[in-house]
């Protein structure tokens, strides 16, 4: 007997949409191999199915002198969302090298190029073992897992896919993390200006899906140095430029965690950017916990962001910020910050209660020319309410 898949369009179908191209029957998007026994249910690769669309699966049976049935009566169904939680849990792309060195005079004369030194990195940040038997890369490069040398990363283990295995070796010695390449065939290869990286399950539902870049927030990198996400405890958004930090080494290290990582060495954001690079050492910065806008690292109840635009110090608990202060028995706030910081938002806002709060907008009276370190004193009028309540809200732009 035989199995036969394919897409439709239903124009009853729930989410049916008029745009062309309709999907005809005629065309298959998988058939089975011919199976010698009589087989009342089939799995369906999930790279052929994508959820939200409309299928119909047949069957036809060969009898004893060789010849075909019809096919079936047709099962339609539509394709749900697969259950991926463990992998969107636990499955992060750790490492790219998308601009390796030069490739040598010597390994030139093996044949290799600069790109086959290529390689990018999976880690398993999970407790269990995950299966990688339906993923894929989609975006940026080809690779089906169902190809690799494994297709169970287990807890923890990191596992690397080189753009040319050989090439990889004759310059990092055997890996044991490798575990298959995607450059063969059909030449795939990362972009060294940036592109888009989808690592998916089945026909494209996204695991991971970001688009790294050579400037535009994302580090610029020396040839020879890889992409390292950084805050794989807490697992902030991959797809997010300060996510991600800059190889220690030249060359990276491919199937190994990276503790000299630098975050944005050279970095084009400025203002809260450069003061965390300022103030913590590397190992800090490598942790978002201790360096993030929301972490509090010496537990004085003021979180970094707060540190950063009230000019405090995230490791030394002390007591600063806005200040109230008289002039002509009137109330002000006096607020000292950062010279002609641009990337903090500051809202006032006023309570009589403690429980409801408004958005207010005082009048700025003053602004003291910065001092020799930086700073401007900023001084804002506030009513003459009784029994007025202030606070000051900071928002990271």
């Amino acid at each position: 007997m035989k199995w036969r898949l394919a897409e439709i369009t239903d124009v009853h179908a729930e989410g049916y949409s008029p745009e062309p191209p309709n999907k005809y029957e005629i065309d298959a998007v998988w058939e089975s191999d011919v199976i010698t026994e009589f087989t009342p249910e089939i799995t369906i690769p999930a790279e052929v199915v994508r959820p939200g669309r409309v299928y119909r699966v047949r069957a036809r049976m060969l009898n004893m002198v060789g010849r075909w049935s019809h096919w079936s009566d047709p099962a339609q169904f539509i394709a749900g969302q697969p259950d991926i939680q463990p992998l969107l849990d636990g499955l992060v792309i750790s490492e790219i090298l998308y601009a390796p060195a030069e490739a040598t005079e010597e390994e030139r004369a093996q044949g290799f190029v600069t790109a086959d030194f290529e390689f990018v990195e999976l880690l398993n940040l999970s407790t269990t073992a995950l299966d990688l038997s339906n993923v894929r890369f989609t975006k940026g490069i080809n690779y089906d897992f169902s190809e690799a040398s494994t297709q169970i990363i287990e807890p923890g283990q990191r596992l690397v896919l080189a753009r040319n295995i050989a090439a990889f070796e004759s310059r990092y010695g055997e890996n044991t993390a490798v575990i298959g390449e995607y450059g063969g065939d059909n030449g795939s290869k990362l972009d060294n200006n940036g592109e888009r990286l989808k690592l998916s399950f089945g026909a494209g539902v996204a695991i991971r899906d970001l688009r790294y870049d050579d400037g535009d927030g994302w580090a610029e990198l020396e040839k020879g140095y890889s992409l390292t996400l950084i805050d794989t405890i807490n697992l902030s958004d991959p797809a997010l430029a300060s996510s991600w930090g800059v190889s220690g080494l030249s060359g990276g290290t491919p199937g190994a965690a990276d503790d000299g990582v630098v975050v944005n060495p050279d970095p084009t954001t400025g203002g809260f950017a450069d003061w965390q690079e300022n103030v913590f050492d590397t190992a800090q910065l490598a942790d978002a916990g201790i360096s993030g806008p929301l972490a509090d690292p010496d537990r004085d109840g003021w979180l970094n962001l707060q540190e950063y635009a009230f000019l405090g110090n995230p490791l030394t608990p002390e007591t600063h910020g806005p200040r109230v202060v008289y002039l002509d028995g009137v109330a002000h706030l006096s607020i000292t910050r950062p010279l002609e910081i641009d990337d903090v938002d500051y809202q006032l806002e006023r309570s009589e209660n403690l429980n409801e709060w408004s958005n207010f907008a005082p009048q700025m009276i003053d602004v003291t020319p910065a001092d020799d370190e930086g700073h401007e004193v900023v001084v804002f009028e506030l009513d003459d309410t009784a029994n007025a309540y202030w606070r000051i809200q900071t928002t990271l732009k």
